[in-house]
C-alpha cells in the first residue's frame, strides 16, 4: 500500500463588477455581479456571504450588534457569467462587503463592496374615526411616524363591507 498526495486545483474566476440598484431616492432592492470566468450556472446565493462595511480589516471590536445591513433574497442567472441577487431587510444606508465562498473556484478579486439604500420604515401609530352610535362617519384620520411624501387616497384600501362606505378626499393636516 502506498500513499500519494493529491493537489486539486481551483477555476479561476474574475470578478468584473458588482452594482446596486439604489439611490438616494430610491432603495436598493437588487444586487448585479458579473464574472468573466468559467462560472456559468453554478453560483447559489448560499455561496454569497455579507458583512457590513467596506470590508477591511480593522482592530476594533465589532461587538454583537448586525454583522450586516441586508439579507439575500433569490439568485437568478442571467447568462453570460452575470447573476442577480434580490436584497430583502436593507436596514440602514451604508456599504456592503460582498464576497463568495464556492469550493473549487477562486475569485478575484475575493470581494467587493456596494453602497446600498434602505427603505423609510414609517409606522402607524393610529387611526380614529369621528362618527358614534348615533352620528355617521365622515372622516378617519391616520397618523404615520412620519410624513408621507405622495400617498393618495389610491393608496388606501377600505374594506367597506355592508356599509357603503367609499374613499373620499385625503387631505393631509399640519
Amino acid at each position: 500500500l502506498q500513499w500519494v498526495t493529491v493537489y486539486g486545483s481551483t477555476i479561476p474566476v474574475q470578478w468584473e463588477e458588482l452594482t446596486g440598484n439604489g439611490s438616494s431616492d430610491e432603495p436598493t432592492t437588487m444586487l448585479t455581479l458579473t464574472f468573466n470566468g468559467d462560472i456559468a450556472e453554478e453560483l447559489s446565493a448560499e455561496e454569497i456571504t455579507f458583512k457590513k462595511g467596506d470590508g477591511t480589516d480593522t482592530d476594533e471590536d465589532q461587538g454583537t450588534g448586525s454583522t450586516t445591513i441586508a439579507e439575500k433574497g433569490e439568485l437568478t442567472y442571467r447568462g453570460n457569467g452575470t447573476f442577480d441577487l434580490s436584497l430583502l431587510n436593507v436596514t440602514e444606508e451604508g456599504d456592503l462587503n460582498v464576497g463568495i465562498e464556492k469550493y473549487g473556484y477562486e475569485f478575484t478579486p475575493a470581494s467587493k463592496t456596494v453602497h446600498l439604500y434602505p427603505w423609510t420604515k414609517i409606522e402607524w401609530s393610529s387611526l380614529s374615526a369621528n362618527g358614534s352610535e348615533t352620528e355617521t362617519t365622515t372622516k378617519l384620520s391616520f397618523i404615520f411616524s412620519a410624513n408621507i411624501d405622495g400617498l393618495t387616497s389610491e393608496d388606501i384600501t377600505i374594506d367597506a363591507g355592508k356599509t357603503g362606505a367609499v374613499k373620499g378626499e385625503l387631505k393631509q393636516l399640519i
